[in-house]
């Protein structure tokens, strides 16, 4: 996996999809989730669970990640450009993306050149990414609030979830895992949240 990992870089073999994310209330599409997969030329389409843990001990996270995060972007400005109206685009955070010494100037770059507002952007992080190096980590997203693009903690209440440790960090939105709201909430029809 990791000899093809270094292809399918190199060859552009990664695809992004997305997921809408629609307002309750109206069922309006308000924004979008860039989710990657990876064309394999053998086994297809693979999903993240099959090749994202390799990628991210490898450090091939990384190249991965940036190459997603610029084309989700693009593809943000082209739907806000022929709806006429704004989108969000959510991303998710790799832990090494937070270790990245370039991270945030790459970052900064691709918003200067985006077609889109960095306000229409979040970033997605993990309480288990957040929990490895809690003060760089703050760090770092203090930096991303800084420059105007919003942060989410995704699956809140998988870990070790702390409220406290919740407001050290600079998070705009908080999505709070299935798991923890199923036995709360009945569910909808047909299997929707």
């Amino acid at each position: 996996v990791e000899k093809g990992l270094h292809r399918a870089v190199d060859d552009h073999e990664f695809v992004v999809v997305y997921q809408p994310i629609t307002d309750l209330r109206t069922g309006a599409v308000v924004g979008f989730e860039a989710l990657v997969r990876w064309e394999h030329p053998e086994h297809g389409l693979l999903l993240p669970s099959d090749f994202l843990p390799i990628a991210d001990e490898t450090g091939l996270i990384v190249p991965i990640a940036d190459r997603v995060l610029r084309e989700a972007v693009d593809q943000l400005g082209a739907w806000q450009r022929r709806h006429g109206r704004p989108f969000a685009m959510h991303e998710n955070l790799a832990a090494r993306q937070l270790d990245d010494h370039g991270f945030l100037d790459g970052l900064q770059q691709l918003l200067e050149e985006a077609p889109v507002r960095p306000g229409d952007l979040c970033l997605e992080v993990t309480e288990a990414t957040l929990a490895r190096d809690v003060d760089r980590s703050a760090e770092t997203l203090a930096r991303v609030r800084e420059l105007g693009v919003a942060v989410a903690m995704d699956d809140f209440g998988t870990g070790a979830s702390s409220l406290g440790l919740l407001r050290r960090f600079p998070v705009s939105q908080l999505k709070i895992d299935r798991a923890v709201i199923s036995e709360l909430v009945p569910p909808a029809p047909n299997g929707g949240v």
